[in-house]
């Protein structure tokens, strides 16, 4: 994978190196840094282990079991793709197209995802999140602000993946 982010950067960025980013379908997508362009590079499956940079020879996986209780506390690094929950009870994305920022709402929102923010950050305020490559979604909680699970997104109830 590393090889597809690094050939795809050369094209379109004129060098190698830089960030990438895997959304709940386990789609591995690049950013070119200075555009509002992304480049799908691949899929990943299964459950990869990622190098632990805190703790040199060691690895970390971002997969948690179905039965993790809302609220538990994140103790991995906190990636995914960013998404908002608003007061209204609507999901959205930002999403960026050069100088125009659209939101992207969700057509209905899964009742037990609502319940399950509703436990973890109560309400009156939209809620940041990020969902991660299997479906995890996290948030951080006041007052330290320290990430903490939330629950699973509903595939067929989700935003559509992308082709």
């Amino acid at each position: 994978m590393a090889g597809a982010i690094n050939h795809v950067k050369v094209v379109y960025a004129g060098s190698p190196g830089g960030s990438f980013q895997i959304n709940e379908y386990g789609q591995v997508i690049c950013p070119i840094s200075g555009s509002s362009s992304r480049y799908w590079v691949g899929n990943v499956s299964g459950v990869p282990s990622f190098a632990d940079p805190r703790t040199p020879g060691s690895t970390f996986e971002l997969a948690l079991p179905p039965d993790t209780e809302p609220g538990t506390p994140w103790e991995r690094p906190y990636i995914g793709m960013r998404f908002n929950f608003d007061t209204a009870g609507s999901i959205y994305f930002q999403k960026d197209d050069g100088d125009v920022k659209l939101r992207i709402r969700l057509a209905t929102t899964t009742p037990d995802l609502v319940r399950r923010f509703r436990q973890v950050r109560g309400g009156g305020s939209t809620i940041r999140f990020v969902v991660n490559l299997h479906g995890a979604v996290l948030t951080k909680q006041e007052s330290d602000w320290q990430p903490v699970f939330v629950g699973f997104i509903d595939p067929a109830s989700w935003f559509p993946r992308e082709p």
